[in-house]
């Protein structure tokens, strides 16, 4: 597909998951290891894909110049550590990589690289690689992975065919406000996933957007300005949130919560800025507690929540911030750290509510479990 030597990897031997993409595609490519140079080092002028760590990148001093100016360089990180992007973007780095990022966005990345300049389309189309909750139809509301996103549409991949021409909804957390970004457009393709880096099962939805209001383009820019140095990290967990997927492996029917949930349908005191506010609560757990939605609280918010239901009847007194605005699922209130006497006595609170299984396979469906006393 490309010369040998105008893709050059730097290494030492942290990058195998980027050498498997590369065997994948068919490119042929060259590999320096990291530890045998001495910095500053210099690119030559021929590569026109540099795929590094960032480590090895700020050691070696690496610095773009006039003659790199159409090669794309790609830099592997860990974490989110603002000082340590600067400080490769300075270097000229064109993309940033994380070590977790979904496997399909890592290579869609390297796809874009090597075909930068015969790409067709009018619109910059980045790699996001982050979880997505959308609708097809008046469908069930689905969990999968956004690979990629434009100002026109963009790419998901799911575990369900969608019809070319159904129309879809998408609901994306704001990375400026935390509220949900509401998009609307219609599946203009439909395709094997696998044939795109998926697994078995999975499906690529090509989606056009469609009647985007203001605030929905002016949310989407943010999403795109927040992306356009490389894609969001991979982290799926057990209790998928409105940007995730549910599983690498697939659906699995019958998967619960690891963390328990209970019934907790009461008012809360939560104190913030000097104010008092009531809120109607949800469900609880450990580690944070949902409330109905309201425009009283804004995301990232401090709060200190009293709940009430203990057996000694006093109420307990718990720091958290909002995490996230669900729509209409209402407010996700984050606990902070909690003590161990406080941790124990919400351990019973929760133990003695009727508890919530949500399934995997179906976000919108909780069956609830009630106890009886005899």
């Amino acid at each position: 597909m490309q010369a040998g030597d105008a893709t050059l990897l730097i290494d030492d031997g942290e990058l195998e998951g980027a050498r498997a993409l590369l065997d994948e595609l068919g490119v042929e490519y060259r590999t320096w290891r990291g530890s045998k140079f001495e910095p500053p080092i210099a690119i030559p002028a021929h590569v026109r894909i540099l795929i590094t760590t960032a480590r090895l990148a700020l050691a070696l001093d690496t610095r773009r110049r006039p003659e790199h100016l159409r090669s794309t360089w790609l830099a592997y990180v860990q974490g989110e550590a603002r000082t340590q992007r600067a400080a490769l973007r300075r270097a000229g780095f064109d993309v940033l990589v994380p070590f977790d990022a979904h496997p399909v966005a890592a290579r869609t990345l390297l796809l874009q690289a090597l075909f930068l300049g015969q790409d067709q389309q009018a619109v910059p189309r980045f790699s996001v690689g982050s979880g997505v909750r959308y609708r097809v139809g008046w469908g069930r509301a689905r969990e999968g992975v956004l690979v990629d996103l434009s100002m026109d549409g963009c790419r998901l991949m799911g575990w369900e065919r969608a019809r070319p021409g159904s129309r879809v909804r998408l609901s994306l957390p704001s990375p400026e406000t935390g509220r949900p970004v509401r998009l609307t457009g219609r599946v203009v393709r439909s395709d094997l996933g696998a044939r795109e880096g998926g697994q078995p099962g999975q499906y690529a939805l090509g989606v056009r957007f469609q009647g985007l209001g203001t605030q929905a383009q002016l949310g989407l820019a943010e999403l795109l300005r927040e992306r356009a140095y490389g894609p969001a990290a991979w982290s799926p967990r057990s209790n998928p949130s409105p940007g995730e997927d549910v599983r690498a492996a697939g659906p699995s029917p019958r998967q619960e919560r690891r963390t328990p949930r209970g019934v907790y349908e009461r008012s809360v005191e939560a104190m913030c800025a000097g104010a008092t506010r009531a809120l109607l609560a949800r469900d609880l757990s450990a580690r944070g507690l949902r409330v109905e939605p309201t425009n009283r609280i804004d995301v990232r918010e401090r709060l200190r929540l009293a709940l009430y239901g203990c057996a000694t009847g006093e109420p307990l007194l718990i720091d958290g911030h909002v995490e996230r605005d669900d729509g209409d699922r209402g407010l996700l209130i984050h606990f902070d750290s909690i003590d161990d006497r406080t941790q124990e006595r919400l351990a019973g609170m929760i133990a003695s509510l009727p508890k919530i299984r949500r399934l995997a396979d179906d976000s919108d469906v909780i069956a609830v479990e009630i106890r009886t006393h005899d």
